[in-house]
């Protein structure tokens, strides 16, 4: 998946953008790792030489930036939105314009831990922080909508730690959060929730949700700390996937087969969803009780089927 560059800075912003997609692990090059045969053992992958791989420096006051960057998002406008956890920045392809909370301005972002940054179809981005919940920013007012946990209102974000955002075929806005799965009503600025139930087997699997992803039969698949879990919208019910711990990324590639980096250990998994058989991927070990991938904390596919 390529990020679409602001023809006005094709020059600088062409780089810019393609070195910060490539900050995140690389995985791997080989149409192996979209075409695999699915099977119940692990596959050793090849490595990418390391000459093969260019970074270009962005030019840009390092001093002001933090060096670790947990987000990354391009609005409408060509602007790229970077989440550390001392603050959003703004970057024009020149310089980065910082946005920290303030306690003396409502219309700051609510807190400066921020987890996730995501642009929806309507060009509004939806900020994820660690302790002061759901930020709404339209880019072309700078001004944020705040969407707290409150103890007292059932219909309020499930909890101030919100870790993804993902918006489905229907305009529906799911929020991956430390207390649950919840969906936003746009129009009454409400929640609704899906939360572990021990007692119910059809329930969430985990209330700390980390990652989302809508597939193209309209599936929604709920990463957790403890499991892989598919919504049936129709019911409210999960079907769990069991072995799955600290699923941090869900993606699926052009072939259909779903890729799930789960932690700790850094498996890679291919899986196929029509029959719940699952691959494990390692380039560190060859054994099944060795270690995997580092932290994967981002997955794309190239128009090839690559992925990195």
């Amino acid at each position: 998946m390529e990020i679409p560059v602001d023809s006005s800075r094709a020059t600088r912003g062409g780089n810019w953008t393609a070195a910060l997609l490539l900050s995140a692990q690389i995985l791997a090059a080989s149409t192996l790792f979209t075409r695999a045969a699915l099977s119940d053992t692990l596959v050793k992958l090849p490595v990418l030489d390391r000459q093969d791989i260019r970074f270009t420096r962005i030019p840009i006051d390092w001093g002001s930036l933090p060096r670790s960057i947990y987000a990354l998002a391009q609005d409408n406008y060509g602007f790229l939105w970077l989440g550390t956890h001392v603050g959003l920045y703004r970057y024009d392809g020149y310089t980065l314009k910082p946005y920290r909370h303030d306690h003396n301005d409502p219309n700051s972002v609510s807190d400066d831990s921020i987890r996730t940054v995501y642009k929806d179809r309507a060009g509004i981005l939806w900020i994820g922080t660690g302790f002061g919940g759901l930020d709404r920013l339209d880019p072309s007012q700078d001004s944020f909508t705040h969407y707290r946990h409150d103890s007292g209102d059932g219909r309020s974000l499930s909890s101030n730690t919100v870790n993804y955002v993902c918006e489905d075929r229907n305009g529906k806005l799911w929020v991956a959060t430390d207390g649950g799965l919840d969906g936003l009503d746009l129009l009454s600025g409400t929640f609704f929730h899906y939360r572990h139930n021990p007692q119910d087997a059809g329930s969430l699997s985990n209330n700390t949700v980390l990652s989302l992803f809508e597939d193209r039969r309209g599936d929604l698949w709920v990463g957790t700390a403890a499991g892989l879990n598919k919504l049936d919208r129709a019911t409210g019910r999960f079907t769990l996937f069991p072995g799955y711990d600290h699923v941090s990324v869900i993606l699926e590639d052009l072939s259909s087969t779903l890729w799930v980096a789960s932690q700790p250990g850094g498996w890679l998994s291919a899986l196929d969803v029509t029959n719940g058989k699952r691959t494990r991927y390692s380039f560190r070990s060859g054994t099944a009780g060795g270690p995997g991938f580092p932290y994967v904390t981002s997955i794309q596919e190239n128009p090839t089927g690559v992925l990195c």
